[in-house]
């Protein structure tokens, strides 16, 4: 959404420049949870942690592939209509 908005000039970069810097300069605060988490059910996926390495590894590529597939159309279509 926050692309979509970016993109058509809905939203200024300047408008979220404040909290987008706090946001990556305290990331890593944000996956503190998560970690815990992970070490809390650590006997439940003990077994299964190559899968769910595997899984995380397939699924953030192929996220980050569709994306791009489908920037790189949006901005051809856009340069098409341009012309």
């Amino acid at each position: 959404i926050l692309l979509f908005l970016l993109c058509t000039g809905i939203v200024k970069t300047t408008h979220i420049e404040n909290i987008s810097q706090f946001l990556l300069s305290h990331l890593a605060f944000f996956f503190i949870p998560a970690g815990v988490s992970l070490l809390s059910y650590f006997d439940v996926i003990k077994d299964s942690w190559l899968w769910v390495i595997l899984t995380c590894f397939i699924t953030t590529f192929l996220t980050m592939g569709i994306c791009g597939f489908m920037l790189n159309q949006l901005l051809i279509r856009k340069e098409k209509n341009h012309e």
